[in-house]
């Protein structure tokens, strides 16, 4: 089984991680070297990504996952839904967010909660890459500009689909958890002033058309009008129309 393994030292959850990962290896019976010849990665590569020195990124995790599966020739779902727990944890210690909880979007009341549930929201998946995110909940919802904007609590989804959108991006596409998410969100958002339009807006549905600087979304007010509103990708211009 090749040379043992340098002793595992650091903080908490970056050992727990490296630790889980050396015991898949190990209770599969397989060498890295057995490993790296399923997948287009080097046996050091994978090593250290079990050494514990680091927290690597998720990709990398998904590359021992995916080797192992191979080289054991059998399912990994299970140890990939806890690993990937255990990722997020190791993440949240390293960027020292880990005492951040769950949150709870039936408490929200205002915009600020709301932003800030969605800031401890992408601590918790991990932080990943904005990119992933991206790719993850629509890139024709979740712009990096506006996606940048969200994770450091600057500013709210402009309309429900972003929402949803920044929810996939970060792991949440279960029922119920998406249901509260989307409730809260008209709570504080509604009732509304656009200022800008002249109308009291109680949603922005969901995006009819999209060009590469303009976004256009339904509206509906108190007063059950309906209508549509461009909204610029790139800041808070909007131009409105009746339906």
């Amino acid at each position: 089984m090749g040379r043992p393994e340098k002793p595992l030292t650091g903080p908490t959850q970056r050992v727990e991680l490296a630790r889980y990962l050396r015991y898949a290896r190990d209770a599969a019976g397989v060498t890295y070297e057995e490993m790296a010849r399923q997948v287009a990665v080097s046996p050091a590569t994978l090593k250290r990504t079990a050494s514990g020195a680091t927290v690597p990124k998720w990709d990398r995790v998904a590359e021992f996952l995916n080797a192992l599966r191979r080289a054991n020739r059998g399912s990994q779902y299970g140890i990939r839904m806890h690993v990937h727990h255990k990722w997020k944890q190791a993440r949240m210690e390293e960027r020292g967010t880990l005492h951040l909880k769950r949150p709870d979007p039936e408490s929200f009341a205002d915009h600020a909660d709301f932003r800030m549930g969605l800031y401890v929201l992408y601590e918790r998946a991990g932080a990943p890459p904005l990119r992933v995110v991206q790719e993850k909940g629509g890139a024709i919802y979740l712009p990096l500009t506006t996606l940048t904007r969200i994770v450091h609590q600057k500013t709210l989804p402009v309309y429900r689909q972003q929402l949803i959108a920044f929810l996939h991006g970060c792991g949440t596409r279960w029922e119920r958890g998406e249901k509260m998410w989307v409730e809260a969100y008209a709570r504080v958002t509604t009732p509304g002033a656009d200022q800008e339009a002249g109308r009291q807006v109680l949603s922005f549905t969901r995006p009819v058309e999209v060009g590469p600087e303009l976004i256009t979304v339904e509206w509906r007010d108190a007063s059950g009008n309906r209508g549509t509103a461009r909204r610029h990708l790139r800041g808070p211009r909007i131009e409105t129309g009746s339906g």
